[in-house]
Parts: C-alpha cells; sequence; structure tokens
C-alpha cells in the first residue's frame, strides 16, 4: 500500500510539473538521496537504537519519528513522446527522532 501512494504521489508531481502527457514513467526508491543523519527506507523495521533524539516527555507517545520523502525527477522528449525517471527517498531523521 505505501509503495502504491509513493507511485501515485510521483506520478503526479510529474504530470503537474510537466503539463504535458507523459508516456513512460520510471519510479524507484533511491537511497542515493540520502544525507548524513538520515536513515533511508529499507523495508525492515527500526530498533530502538536508531532513535537518537531527545525524548519529548510532554506528549503521550512512546516514540515518534521526524520524516519525510525526498523526490528527484528529470524528463525527456524524443521523436514527441516524453518519458520520465522519478527518485523518490522516504526518510526519517536520526538525531530528531
Amino acid at each position: 500500500m505505501r509503495n502504491t501512494i509513493l507511485v501515485l504521489l510521483a506520478l503526479f508531481a510529474a504530470a503537474s510539473a510537466f503539463g504535458q502527457k507523459i508516456e513512460d514513467v520510471a519510479v524507484t526508491i533511491s537511497p542515493s538521496l540520502q544525507e548524513q543523519g538520515e536513515i533511508a527506507y529499507s523495508g525492515k523495521p527500526l530498533s530502538w537504537d536508531r532513535f537518537k533524539g531527545k525524548p519529548d516527555n510532554s506528549c503521550g507517545f512512546v516514540a515518534m519519528t521526524y520524516s519525510g520523502i525526498k523526490m528527484r525527477y528529470t524528463y525527456a522528449t524524443r521523436n514527441g513522446v516524453t518519458t520520465a525517471q522519478v527518485q523518490l527517498c522516504p526518510y526519517m531523521e536520526e538525531n530528531l527522532s
């Protein structure tokens, strides 16, 4: 389900940005967009040792994640056909989570 949502988000963003009909879109989960201090999505469960942030004792949660999704895209038009490549990097900010 999560991957389906990510793909739909990427398709919507690509179509909106280009303002033209796109014939082919390739979407990949790419940890290469990860920066220092971030934990890229790997499909594996998080472990407690990955949470480095200071706990907020005023909230009722055991743990919280500061997370986001980075996106990079490229597109090309050849012979009137536009194709796009979308890279997504879901991540958690290690020092804030």
